[in-house]
């Protein structure tokens, strides 16, 4: 089809182009080459809109290529201007479906939330979630700057925000005592992403204030001590940085109770929920949701059986997700010091 070795991309290009991949290529192979590394995503949108039958194709593709980038973008229908493609060359490789195309190119469409887009390093799903889902006055470019970061974690901004956002309106609706809550400006425009967390904290912890929790269903030991009030619960999940401090209704409601796990090199927060005649493990997180050490593991399961000596003690671990463990005896793991 052309002379020359196939491009170390063509595998990976395969998969977004189907079987127009070869016929891109061949069209202008230096031209292709250079774009795959530095835009992907405009070949993946040049592909996907050109013609199916293969003469109109090689035309089709022969005339885009010969232009700039913004000529191909034009050619394609996308806007023509170098902002967008300088956009299109930060999306990441989920952002080339076509769902998430169209999603950029509804965020374009909006003045203020282009003019976002076009400072961040990298257009990831949770910059893309953040700038179509939330109103103007809810993101700001400190949330969008730490969204756009490798590392971070699937939609951990978006998730974040959206959980303040249902704080807020639940907080308003009992203020209001019952009846429909009124308009109100929302408070947090300018909150940094630090305070994030913190803010949601804060207003969730202001709804159960004065609620005691129930006793904890089992006693805990030298190592595993119950976490028995709104407050505490809150400072766990800020400490063990977890969503745990914002679930509350599962203690209150009794569908489940928290721990903290007391390990030098394996600290964890317990979660164990409710069975016929006993209560078994549903969750053992380490820091940030990290995996939790065999010894951690075996330590929390020993506790549970002690508990209950009549019961299988392969009921007690019922954990929805098996999360890979470590030795600490053989890997290192986080110091106090990095936990508190």
């Amino acid at each position: 089809m052309y002379a020359g070795r196939l491009p170390d991309g063509l595998t990976e290009a395969g998969r977004h182009l189907g079987w127009k991949a070869p016929w891109v290529f061949a069209a202008s192979l230096d031209r292709v080459q250079d774009l795959w590394l530095r835009n992907r995503a405009l070949i993946v949108a040049l592909a996907r809109k050109s013609p199916d039958w293969v003469p109109p194709l090689k035309a089709f593709l022969n005339h885009a290529l010969a232009g700039r980038d913004r000529d191909i973008a034009a050619a394609i229908g996308y806007p023509a201007t170098p902002g967008f493609v300088k956009t299109l060359s930060k999306v990441d490789l989920e952002g080339l479906h076509p769902a998430a195309l169209k999603q950029l190119l509804g965020i374009w469409a909006t003045p203020w939330a282009r003019k976002l887009l076009y400072h961040l390093p990298n257009v990831n799903q949770d910059v893309r979630n953040l700038l179509s889902r939330h109103p103007r006055d809810h993101v700001n470019f400190d949330m969008l700057w730490r969204a756009s970061q490798s590392g971070v974690g699937q939609n951990d901004v978006g998730w974040a925000l959206s959980m303040l956002e249902g704080e807020w309106d639940v907080a308003r609706r009992i203020a209001a005592g019952g009846e429909p809550p009124g308009p109100a400006t929302w408070p947090y425009g300018n909150l940094r992403y630090v305070d994030l967390h913190a803010a949601i904290h804060r207003i969730h912890l202001a709804r159960f204030k004065g609620t005691p929790f129930p006793p904890p269903p089992i006693q805990g030991d030298m190592q595993i001590h119950p976490i028995s009030t709104a407050a505490s619960l809150c400072r766990e999940g800020q400490k063990m940085r977890n969503c745990c401090g914002t679930m509350q209704d599962l203690v209150l409601e009794g569908r489940g109770y928290f721990y903290h796990l007391s390990r030098s090199r394996c600290p964890c927060t317990i979660l164990i929920l409710p069975r016929v005649d006993y209560w078994a493990l549903a969750e053992l997180r380490a820091l940030e949701n990290g995996p939790p050490s065999i010894q951690a593991v075996e330590e929390v399961l020993t506790w549970l059986r002690e508990a209950y000596p009549m019961t299988d003690g392969l009921q007690f671990d019922q954990r929805r997700e098996r999360m890979v463990t470590w030795d600490e005896e053989t890997e290192e793991g986080p110091s106090d010091d990095e936990i508190f």
